[in-house]
């Protein structure tokens, strides 16, 4: 099983999911990130109900199936030459308190340009975003409730442990 590397960008307020997509397009343009045809769209658990997968034809109608659902979901990206995991999470439905941007630990370390560009890609998403605290770190996200503990810490004003990068 392959080790990954997670971020976690936290906005210090409940964002419309639309617009937090539209924010990320600019992001990924910018970054020259792409998507690629009959990537899987995967669908965050709602209320107890799991919605099946589905594999998106384009990256609008990937946005558009994310943004139909309540607790919204992720998609995946390439960037230079690696894949992307983005997710988005929210609290409240249609409504955006957090984003992961997870790849592969090893495409991280795999050379300065890579590390540099990944790098690069969070400062910009943390920026644009306006988010209130954004974290990097290897296997960030297990257990898979750590984003809910951490949107819950960083509205409450407590900013704890230590991660290979944390953007306030």
């Amino acid at each position: 099983m392959s080790t990954h590397l997670d971020c976690l960008v936290v906005f210090e307020e409940p964002s419309k999911a639309d617009h937090v997509c539209l924010e990320l397009k600019q992001v990924f343009e910018e970054h020259h990130l792409t998507f690629l045809p009959d990537s899987n769209v995967i669908f965050n658990d709602w209320n107890g109900q799991e919605k099946e997968p589905l594999v998106s034809p384009s990256e609008e109608a990937a946005i558009s199936a994310i943004l139909s659902w309540p607790a919204l979901g992720g998609t995946e990206y390439v960037f230079a030459g690696h894949r992307l995991t983005i997710f988005l999470f929210g609290l409240e439905d249609y409504r955006v308190d957090a984003i992961s941007i997870s790849t592969i630990a090893g495409n991280y370390g795999n050379g300065e340009t890579d590390k540099s560009g990944f790098d690069e890609l969070i400062q910009a998403t943390h920026r644009l975003l306006k988010a209130k605290r954004t974290l990097v770190d290897y296997e960030l996200l297990s257990p898979n409730s750590f984003w809910i503990q951490e949107v819950k810490r960083v509205r409450d004003g407590r900013l704890e442990g230590e991660y290979l990068m944390d953007l306030r």
